[in-house]
């Protein structure tokens, strides 16, 4: 008969993973089928994170930040849980964290020790107010209408940072305090300010390839208050 040579692999099996890395790979897809039909979510056990991180390492910079995005943007709540891991050890805030994503509120209590801040919206995602430390406090006082940048304590918590006077009529704008509201750009003696739940990772040079992760949508409750910046 007609002599034929091998069967050329169809497309689908020329890029099937093999071996162990397909075991892997059936065993996620697996779980994953499942926590969509309900809420069982997929688990690794340690010899399949290890895999996973081993595959993962051999992955361009560019793959690894898409990779970090996709599961981020579908994860938000790890997102203060990366930060606590990136911040301060490994990179430092982005200055966006303080520019473009400022809340709105009212000073509803001034103590010796700090203050608060009303703000419904991150009221409804922490279930707390937002606490101001007296070296960022100053001379505000309470009933006072102000805008300012919000960071994460260890304990997962709001604390106001660059506290400003809320320009009535700046459409949303702050304008700048006056000179005895201390501490506008000062982050010393936070008190508490441990870890910083940034939606953002920019520059993040020692994270194997993480360089930024600018854009992407934050963790807690996107757009808070207002947006104000």
């Amino acid at each position: 008969g007609r002599r034929t040579g091998p069967r050329a692999a169809a497309p689908e099996e020329a890029r099937a993973p093999r071996g162990a890395g397909a075991q892997l790979v059936a065993k996620l897809g697996q779980g994953h089928a499942r926590a969509r039909m309900g809420t069982e979510r997929a688990a690794a056990s340690a010899a399949d994170v290890q895999a996973i991180i081993g595959s993962l390492l051999q992955f361009d910079d560019h793959t690894l930040l898409q990779l970090v995005g996709t599961v981020l943007t579908n994860n938000p709540h790890l997102s203060p849980g990366i930060m606590s891991i990136a911040v301060p050890d490994l990179t430092y805030a982005p200055t966006r964290g303080l520019t473009d994503r400022r809340s709105s509120g009212t000073i509803s209590k001034v103590s010796p020790l700090g203050g608060s801040i009303t703000c419904p919206e991150l009221q409804a995602v922490f279930g707390n107010e937002v606490f101001v430390h007296k070296n960022q406090l100053g001379s505000f006082i309470e009933g006072q209408q102000v805008t300012f940048a919000v960071l994460l304590t260890d304990e997962t918590k709001p604390q106001a940072f660059d506290l400003l006077v809320a320009e009535a009529n700046s459409g949303g704008r702050a304008a700048l305090a006056s000179a005895n509201a201390v501490g506008s750009a000062n982050m010393s003696g936070v008190g508490g300010g441990g870890s910083m739940g940034m939606g953002n990772l920019a520059g993040m040079g020692g994270m194997g390839g993480m360089g930024s992760m600018a854009g992407m949508p934050g963790g807690m409750g996107g757009g808070m208050c207002g947006g104000m910046g």
